[in-house]
């Protein structure tokens, strides 16, 4: 139960989970109708009738390389890469602290662990390529919030603050903190800061009347993508550029129409049999090429 993406040589590998050959078999016919509503999800059916929604971000994904808001992420990281962006106090950027809840921050994390391994941070600008070492706000533990901002230096930290809401309490809550330590060092956060967030939201509206760097919307198709285009763009380039354009494959319905090998399928079972079973922990192991 290992996926390999032929273009990219992503690998996600199953094997480690609780789970053996005739439980997968077992679940056969359910694949074929698995597949079919995703073909359903695809051709834009209501999916969340309560809100007569549909659920746009598998496809989402197809068209987000390429899409301008795609093409403004690029543009914006590479400039702060690069130093053509900086912040108040004239010196580049060295650091991002991603502060988001729940999958604003999980995604990323894994991201940063799948392509950069533990130890990123620890290695110098020259051997990151300039790319940001980067941090993580991920709840309101005072004390993770504290080491945080100890380590990281204000005049060259980015504050990447992600709520789709625009109003989730605990991003709030760090939020202002930070700004709080920005101001008792008399540096002006409005240029260290970017929020991705839904357009008219409370984050939205402090973000534009306070002039911050940079606001990314989090609404409609390609744009839901962003808040991870734009932490995949603060990694290495050529590795994150490959895992946009493998995910939009993993999630599609046409990947190997009714096959429990790959992702789409895979992942349901592989929550749900461990589980069935009492498993006390379950993983999947992320395989993600920096060559």
């Amino acid at each position: 139960y290992t996926f390999i993406d032929g273009e990219s040589g992503f690998q996600i590998n199953f094997a480690g989970m609780n789970f053996a050959d005739k439980d997968i078999d077992a679940l056969n016919e359910k694949f074929v109708g698995v597949n079919l509503e995703m073909q359903k999800i695809e051709q834009g059916e209501i999916k969340n009738p309560d809100e007569n929604r549909k659920v746009t971000h598998f496809t989402d994904r197809s068209i987000y390389t390429g899409s301008p808001i795609y093409n403004e992420v690029e543009d914006f990281v590479e400039k702060i890469r690069t130093g053509v962006i900086k912040g108040s106090t004239g010196k580049q950027f060295d650091a991002a602290i991603i502060n988001g809840i729940g999958g604003s921050a999980l995604g990323p994390q894994l991201l940063q662990m799948a392509i950069n391994g533990p130890y990123w941070n620890e290695l110098s600008a020259e051997k990151r390529n300039h790319y940001l070492r980067i941090y993580f706000l991920d709840n309101t533990d005072t004390a993770g919030l504290y080491d945080a901002l100890q380590v990281c230096d204000l005049e060259t930290t980015l504050v990447v603050n992600v709520s789709k809401s625009g109003g989730t309490q605990e991003t709030k809550n760090n939020m202002i903190v930070c700004m709080e330590q920005y101001e008792a060092r008399k540096i002006d956060f409005r240029k260290h800061a970017c929020a991705i967030t839904m357009r008219g939201s409370e984050l939205d509206s402090l973000a534009r009347d306070n002039n911050w760097l940079k606001v990314f919307e989090m609404a409609g198709a390609p744009a839901r993508p962003a808040s991870w285009g734009i932490f995949r763009r603060l990694l290495q380039e050529s590795t994150s550029r490959a895992f946009s354009a493998a995910r939009a494959t993993w999630t599609s319905s046409r990947a190997i129409p009714s096959s429990p090998t790959i992702p789409p399928t895979c992942f349901p079972p592989c929550g749900i049999l461990p589980a069935r079973a009492k498993a006390t922990a379950t993983w999947s192991l992320f395989r993600i090429p920096t060559a």
